[in-house]
């Protein structure tokens, strides 16, 4: 299956009827949507590089540069927590969320691009999703990080609980779940 990736959560990646952005739009996929399935069908453009895809049997091309395979899952809490040296804390989940993103992405080309693609909840724990991506590599295009941070004993922040990372694979995965 292949996942809408680096859509902020109050947008929509458009499902179009022929490549390039001024086709027809079939129908808007969620930033976390990861149902379409690829129909073997690319198409290059001067910019952009487009997949046809069946997303709920609506058939469409999407933007190459916003979907990816989902790969393995893994907890990154404490390799997050080894580099940084402590438990990280921040006023919010969202501040929370850019500190986990500075640890997974990058700042050498190409710089790693972090969105928001769940809106930050909060209640007896915070909770948020980033999508990082672009990390340099030709078959892991990026990293989903689901994160989840416990109010502070002073009630004014939150601290790091956990971070669940899925890989955001460029060209499929394997049966373990691997990037290829």
């Amino acid at each position: 299956m292949i996942a809408v990736i680096g859509v902020r959560f109050d947008d929509v990646l458009n499902l179009r009827e022929k490549p390039g952005t001024n086709q027809t739009i079939l129908k808007g996929l969620a930033p976390t949507y990861d149902n379409m399935v690829a129909q073997g069908e690319t198409w290059q453009m001067p910019s952009s590089f487009w997949y046809k895809v069946d997303a709920d049997g609506t058939v469409g091309w999407v933007s190459a540069r916003f979907v990816a395979y989902l790969g393995n899952v893994t907890d990154d809490t404490s390799r997050i927590v080894g580099i940084l040296g402590e438990i990280p804390t921040a006023e919010t989940m969202l501040g929370l969320a850019d500190t986990v993103g500075d640890v997974l992405g990058t700042n050498e080309e190409p710089v790693s691009v972090i969105t928001v693609t769940v809106a930050p909840t909060v209640g007896d724990l915070g909770e948020i999703v980033i999508d990082v991506v672009g990390l340099g590599d030709d078959s892991l295009r990026g990293l989903r990080a689901h994160i989840f941070g416990q109010p502070t004993e002073d009630g004014e922040g939150f601290s790091l609980m956990s971070v669940e990372v899925t890989a955001l694979c460029d060209r499929g995965v394997t049966e373990d779940g691997l990037c290829v």
